[in-house]
């Protein structure tokens, strides 16, 4: 007889039994057995046994709470061969019972659940759920609603959280807390020395610096991919989405990158820098002298800064020590940080301190090498009594000493060579080194000072040969940023460096100066190259003639040993504005530009108006189409303040029909000007070059050829620009003699 009740039907199932029974049904067998005699006493415990289905059970209980209780026993003592293998559906609600069996919609949700279930779990319908909410030792999770097969309406379902997974508060704090921390840890050391080798490969192989901030950006991806999966309770399915949708984001990062690399700048996502608190390899037979002490009077001041100038420059003729320069280490005059921090900063092996002070009426020059590493050590010091005109008398003798101990090489007394270098006025050569950081500077107003202090160091030593090759660094410098004509300026631009090396043949500043007309006024590269090898064979450590050769070297493409020399002038000179945005301009021409755009944010930093890095910043904002600040950026490329009206012309022409329009209206007007006074062509052929009109690129490259551009070299270096394959382009370039 039919009779209708109210009861918790359940439903079991082992998950991969079909497969089992296919490959081994002896093996099957023995595992309904084993389900049998683990799962039916169980049952009977709480509710009322139906029928064994396969290798699944059917039951029905009187309460939901019975039912989830049987089916939580039923898992949590299941034996090591049923271990997440078993899953159970219970659902609530009408049933027809007939003769020991049930049936109804109730059996069938029940059936559907269990189906759905995944291996080791309990799902439950809504009613069960309603039923069971109140009491504190079953504790469920909502899981989603499901559409199930031959019934009418969807189900809300949820699934029964396991023991291991119910952690209080102050479980969580003492058995998950320390694990994840150490986890954490764990990956942000490994992640942090990942990134650091690849900087070093990046470094040793000098490629572009941004790999370094790509490779950032994949790991923070990859982590955070890594710690969903583990929130997501390492389910196979959340991995591998994981991992591909991260492997995804990378291939797009690299891609992105490698087809508008100027828009790309991760950097400020690399917080890792390691220093492991010792000096680097590289750093050996290397030192930086810090600023001489002045211990007698504010009066004496260019005479003490001129100990510390002559004493960098004697070493660093002598080539078999590495020596930073005075722009470089002058920075650390009275500075607070510990002599192993500056080494580091500066990366080398040893520093010297030096200090003037008097003694009883007596003069003394004290001069101290130091090994910071790994504890402060000092390795030589000696005491000099003179008068401070002859202290630079002193130069060789002391350079001699220091050398002999840095290269770890015990001299006796009888071989220091205690010949006299030139004598050179102190306070003319304090105003020599004041007139190349202003050249540095690369500005019109930096030029003013360096001729200023140029003249003035020529008044008090006219026989200064590095005086009168500096004149002709800075004239040549001013025609290469386009503010003199090569007419105007090569006159001079010879009449010094004449000077210069008819004071002192063996001076390798006026080397260098006759390097300088070579390549850049007489497209000499030949006679460059040698005159450039001599400077550097007399001073190996003069980092402006490193990084002049080095964009020789460039021009002629040939890049690793232009590289070797630029790197080499970074090191003895890194903080040098000149030697950077050299070296940001090598980054440039070869297509790194995230590594040229770091050096030039550094040089701008320094210099706000510096005309090289003004130049690249214009082009990157045309070329990434940041218009307001590329406007900005044309204004100080124009020099507006020389074209009186132009700058609200084109501010209103940009505003009205965007910046292509105010580049043609301002190539129009310098065009315009150029016919009545002078305007560099290599300008003029750069807006050109931005506003994609080959023709008028070519039209200004010819014009540069007339006026003899010191820019004109550079189109020699091959890339894969378009132009470079027309026949006038090329012209141009075999008339310079650099192309065959």
């Amino acid at each position: 007889m039919n009779q209708r009740i109210l009861s918790a039907v359940m439903f079991t199932d082992i998950v991969g039994y079909s497969a089992l029974s296919s490959r081994n049904e002896e093996e099957a067998l023995d595992l309904v057995r084993i389900n049998r005699n683990h799962q039916k006493p169980i049952i009977e415990k709480y509710g009322v046994f139906l029928k064994e289905m396969g290798d699944g059970m059917m039951a029905r209980f009187s309460s939901a709470s019975d039912s989830v209780l049987c089916a939580k026993e039923i898992q949590e003592t299941a034996p090591k061969e049923l271990v997440e293998k078993i899953r159970i559906g219970i659902h609530l609600g009408d049933v027809t019972e007939n003769e020991g069996d049930i049936f109804g919609d109730g059996v069938n949700v029940a059936s559907r659940l269990e189906s759905k279930a995944a291996a080791g779990r309990i799902y439950i319908s809504d009613s069960v759920h309603n039923a069971i909410k109140g009491r504190g030792d079953i504790n469920t999770k909502y899981i989603g609603t499901f559409k199930l097969k031959n019934l009418k309406d969807p189900i809300k379902t949820y699934v029964v959280v396991k023991k291991e997974e119910q952690l209080n508060p102050s479980q969580f704090t003492k058995a998950k807390l320390a694990k994840a921390l150490m986890r954490a840890l764990v990956i942000l050391f490994s992640a942090s020395v990942l990134i650091e080798l690849i900087a070093f490969m990046v470094a040793k192989n000098n490629l572009d610096e941004g790999l370094v901030d790509i490779a950032t950006l994949v790991l923070v991806f990859l982590i955070t991919g890594y710690l969903i999966f583990v929130l997501l309770r390492g389910k196979r399915v959340a991995l591998i989405l994981t991992l591909v949708g991260n492997l995804l984001i990378g291939i797009a990062t690299i891609a992105y990158y490698s087809i508008n690399p100027l828009t790309f700048d991760p950097s400020v996502l690399r917080l890792v820098n390691l220093d492991w608190g010792t000096q680097n390899k590289d750093s050996q037979n290397s030192v930086v002298l810090l600023p001489t002490s002045n211990y007698i009077s504010e009066e004496k001041k260019y005479e003490i800064a001129g100990i510390h100038d002559g004493l960098i420059n004697e070493i660093g003729k002598r080539g078999s020590v590495r020596v930073i320069s005075k722009t470089s280490s002058l920075p650390y005059s009275n500075t607070t940080k510990s002599l192993k921090t500056i080494a580091q900063e500066l990366n080398v092996e040893m520093l010297v301190e030096s200090s003037v002070s008097t003694k009883d009426t007596i003069t003394e020059l004290t001069v101290k090498l130091i090994n910071p590493f790994p504890v402060e050590k000092t390795i030589w010091l000696n005491t000099y009594s003179v008068s401070i005109p002859q202290i630079s008398q002193l130069y060789n003798e002391v350079a001699t000493s220091l050398i002999s101990k840095i290269n770890d090489v015990n001299l006796p007394a009888n071989q220091i060579n205690k010949t006299p270098s030139t004598i050179i006025n102190s306070e003319a050569w304090e105003y020599y080194q004041l007139a190349a950081y202003f050249v540095g500077n690369m500005t019109r107003n930096g030029f003013d000072k360096a001729e200023e202090y140029l003249n003035k160091s020529i008044e008090i030593d006219s026989t200064f040969s590095s005086a009168y090759s500096g004149l002709s660094f800075t004239w040549m410098s001013k025609k290469q940023m386009g503010l003199i004509s090569p007419k105007d300026a090569n006159s001079n631009i010879r009449k010094y460096a004449a000077q210069a090396m008819q004071l002192d043949n063996t001076n390798d500043v006026a080397w260098a100066a006759q390097a300088g007309i070579a390549v850049w006024t007489d497209y000499d590269m030949e006679l460059g190259e040698k005159s450039f090898q001599k400077s550097i064979a007399l001073n190996p450590n003069a980092s402006m003639t490193r990084a002049a050769y080095a964009h020789l070297l460039m021009i002629l493409n040939r890049w690793d040993e232009a590289w070797e020399q630029m790197n080499y002038a970074l090191e003895i000179d890194p903080l040098n504005p000149m030697v950077i945005a050299f070296s940001g301009a090598m980054y440039l021409m070869e297509g790194k530009f995230l590594s040229a755009t770091k050096k030039f944010e550094i040089i701008t930093a320094m210099v706000p108006d510096h005309r090289m890095a003004n130049s690249w910043l214009l082009q990157k904002y045309a070329r990434t189409f940041q218009h307001k600040k590329a406007l900005i950026e044309l204004k100080k490329f124009i020099d507006v303040e020389k074209f009186p009206g132009l700058e609200e012309s084109i501010d209103e022409i940009a505003k009205q029909n965007g910046f292509n329009d105010a580049l043609r209206l301002t190539i129009k007007e310098m065009t315009e000007q150029s016919k009545i006074r002078f305007i560099p062509a290599g300008r003029i052929n750069l807006l050109c070059t931005l506003l994609g009109d080959t023709e008028g690129r070519i039209f200004w490259l010819e014009k540069m050829y007339e006026e003899q551009s010191g820019d004109l070299p550079y189109f020699a270096i091959r890339n894969d620009d378009p132009i470079q394959q027309d026949p006038r382009y090329i012209a141009v370039m075999r008339k310079i003699g650099l192309w065959p």
